[in-house]
């Protein structure tokens, strides 16, 4: 359309326009916006009557599909929705909290996914299930012979796959990785049991099957 006229009349009343005009009115009889070209065929605005949003409804609830048929749509409980804390770490990453599936939780940061995170043990110690993809560490500081051990499958269930690694400091005491009822081989040899680790000594346990782990590393025996 290269102009327009704006009218409220009845549709009868609108003269023809120019050649290449329209003219834009509205048509009182029916109260509906139309235009009328220059060959004087009249056009209404409105489209096709639809179905349009059903009324009802509550706070939260989404128009959703009933069936496949054309139309057929029903107010139904808002899904997929989340829940966070009240506060959150920046660049952190957030994580499902397993109760309900809709609520999060904090989690780590971008930059500590990247890390191997560290767990440090002066003291005998059992591994936890948090500990996988750590690294323990045995510091300098204890110069006692420690034993730090791997639980068995059926208390704690580390999904296959999981790499815990362990590190004894300079000057630190010997470490002895034993693992409960399960198989321990060290990497090469194939032989099982538990494990010494020297001082600057560091050594990868790799999960291979529910019950099965195979150990390598520098300084260990």
């Amino acid at each position: 359309m290269s102009g327009i006229t704006l009218k409220e009349v009845v549709d009868t009343t609108v003269a023809t326009p120019p050649a290449d005009k329209n003219t834009l009115f509205f048509d009182i009889a029916d109260g509906e916006p139309k235009y009328k070209d220059d060959t004087g065929a009249i056009t209404s605005l409105v489209g096709a009557t639809g179905q349009g949003v059903p009324t009802g409804g509550t706070t939260g609830q989404i128009l959703a599909k009933a069936s496949n048929a054309d139309y057929d749509t029903a107010w139904v409980a808002g899904g997929g929705d989340v829940v966070g804390p009240a506060s959150a770490t920046a660049d952190g990453v957030a994580l499902y909290n397993g109760t309900t599936g809709k609520l999060i939780k904090d989690g780590p940061t971008v930059a500590q996914i990247k890390q191997i995170e560290q767990n440090s043990q002066s003291t005998a110690y059992t591994l936890v299930l948090s500990d996988a993809g750590k690294h323990i560490l045995h510091p300098s500081a204890d110069t006692t012979a420690r034993v730090f051990t791997i639980p068995a499958n059926s208390s704690v269930p580390y999904p296959i796959g999981t790499a815990i690694t362990f590190v004894n400091q300079n000057a630190a005491g010997v470490v002895t990785i034993s693992i409960n009822t399960d198989t321990m081989r060290l990497a090469g040899a194939g032989t099982t049991g538990s494990r010494a680790l020297a001082a600057n000594g560091v050594a990868t346990a790799l999960k291979i099957t529910s019950t099965e782990w195979i150990i390598s590393g520098s300084g260990i025996s």
